[in-house]
């Protein structure tokens, strides 16, 4: 909300790795962290290898066909359909794999790519029927078809390839203006520029960081980027709605104990005094 009030355009934009990491998480299948993130304003979106630990149904659920349950327009050119139970679709994508918007007169470009280890780290039953690439194919399809066919003036890339195959793809294809990476909880306190130009910036994990990239256009040109990382920690006020909302959730996964009669007799140990993190 403050870098929006600070700024007259703005687009929000996340990558992956997002429904996973707490009982309350597993247990309602994402939706935990689903609802709070549909409050955030996403405008784009890149799923990462933990999107589909609760299966194909599950994420087409939440990320595909006409009004899926996250509403952030999730995006990835290198994720196919390749067989049962999906043989009637054989071989085409499951997401959009670019999306496009114009802000203040400029055209922007967003090419997605999700995550190509999710069969290595979540396992093959979950994400049966569907198939990953890492990403050489598409880059060099989509880069020409967002200069050339659709005359975008800005290519973003919203990668969960890590940044190493990320600066990899954009030295083999010039053409990509800025690549948002993850997948590997990289950091980049400072933009990364490969040969061609290309910045490529990282916000390593879990929500620790927010970045702001300040962009100037000159006669539809890029003229000029400023990168600010943003740490998420406790200086930053709760927001009431989203608190109320955690709240809800993690309400069911605990119990009520009285503290103050619980004792550890064989130690001599009052848990009443102990910190609340032990």
């Amino acid at each position: 909300k403050n870098i929006r009030k600070h700024a007259e355009h703005s687009l929000t934009i996340m990558t992956g790795d997002t429904i996973h990491g707490s009982a309350e998480a597993l247990y309602t299948r994402g939706q935990a962290l689903i609802d709070p993130i549909n409050e955030f304003g996403i405008d784009v979106f890149a799923p990462g290898n933990w999107e589909f630990v609760y299966g194909t149904e599950r994420f087409h659920e939440l990320f595909t066909g006409d009004h899926p349950v996250t509403n952030w327009n999730a995006i990835g050119s290198n994720l196919y359909y390749t067989g049962a139970p999906y043989a009637d679709k054989l071989g085409q994508r499951v997401l959009p794999s670019y999306w496009i918007t114009e802000i203040a007169g400029i055209k922007i470009g967003v090419i997605g790519f999700t995550s190509e280890r999710g069969p290595k780290v979540i396992g093959s039953d979950v994400v049966q029927g569907f198939g990953f690439t890492k990403g050489d194919e598409e880059i060099a399809e989509l880069v020409p078809l967002m200069r050339d066919v659709h005359k975008v003036d800005l290519v973003v890339m919203i990668s969960e390839l890590n940044l190493a195959n990320n600066y990899r793809l954009t030295e083999a294809v010039p053409g990509v203006d800025i690549v948002f990476s993850s997948d590997m909880h990289e950091e980049t306190p400072k933009m990364v520029r490969n040969s061609n130009g290309t910045v490529l910036v990282a916000e390593g994990m879990d929500g620790s960081n927010i970045g702001e990239m300040e962009l100037e256009f000159k006669n539809g040109k890029l003229v000029d980027i400023e990168w600010t990382q943003h740490p998420i920690d406790t200086r930053i006020k709760e927001n009431h709605k989203i608190a109320h909302m955690i709240k809800k959730f993690k309400k069911p996964f605990y119990g009520h104990r009285d503290r103050k009669s619980t004792r550890l007799n064989s130690s001599h140990t009052d848990i009443s005094r102990m910190p609340s993190s032990a």
